[in-house]
C-alpha cells in the first residue's frame, strides 16, 4: 500500500514511519489508518519495555503487521547506559539490549540504540572518554549479536542538553 501521505505531500520519501508513544498495537492501527508505511515501538515506554513481551504479544503483533502491512522499528529504550562510565551497568545494559534485539527478530523489526547517560562525574573529561570508549565496546558486542538474528541496528544520538547538568549524555554528535 502507497501512503496518501507521500502521494501528496512527500513524493520523494520511500516511506513514512509514524512515532506518537502508544502501546504497540495502538500505534500500528493509527499508522495504518494515517497511510504510513512503518511505526515505532517505543521500547522506553511503561507497557513497552522488555519484560512486557510475552510470546503471546508478539503473535499477535505479527498479526497485525500481516493484516495491516506496516512495518515496525523497535525503538529501544533510551535508558539503557550502553555507554556507561562504571563498567558493571554498561554489561548490565547490554544483557538488556539483546532482549531488545530478540524481540526485534521476532517482529522483524530493526532496533535504534542510544548511547545514554551518566550522571555527575567529578572528573567530567575522562568520564565521557570512558562513557564512549564503552559506548564502542557496547556497540561492537551488539552488532555482532544482532548480526546472528538478522537484526539491523541503528544508532541514534540524544540531544547534548549542556544546561541540565548533573547529567551528561553519551554519543551526541
Amino acid at each position: 500500500m502507497t501512503s496518501p501521505l507521500m502521494n501528496n505531500y512527500l513524493n520523494f520519501a520511500s516511506g513514512i514511519a509514524h512515532q506518537q508513544y502508544l502501546p504497540a498495537e495502538e500505534g500500528i492501527l493509527r499508522a495504518f489508518n494515517d497511510g504510513c508505511t512503518h511505526w515505532y515501538v517505543d521500547g522506553s515506554l511503561h507497557g513497552e519495555m522488555v519484560p512486557d513481551w510475552s510470546s503471546e504479544r508478539i503473535e499477535n503483533l505479527n498479526s497485525l503487521i500481516k493484516k495491516y502491512n506496516v512495518k515496525p522499528i523497535f525503538h529501544g529504550n533510551f535508558k539503557a547506559p550502553l555507554g556507561s562510565d562504571v563498567d558493571y551497568l554498561r554489561e548490565a545494559a547490554v544483557v538488556y539490549v539483546k532482549k531488545e534485539i530478540d524481540i526485534a527478530a521476532k517482529i522483524g523489526a530493526p532496533l535504534v540504540i542510544h548511547g545514554g547517560g551518566i550522571v555527575e562525574p567529578k572528573k567530567i573529561v575522562l568520564a565521557k572518554q570512558k562513557a564512549l570508549d564503552n559506548y564502542i565496546l557496547s556497540v561492537k558486542e551488539l552488532a555482532e549479536y544482532a548480526a546472528e538474528k538478522s537484526v539491523d541496528i541503528y544508532l541514534e544520538n540524544l540531544s547534548n542538553y549542556k544546561n541540565y547538568r548533573p547529567f551528561h549524555y553519551v554519543f551526541t554528535h
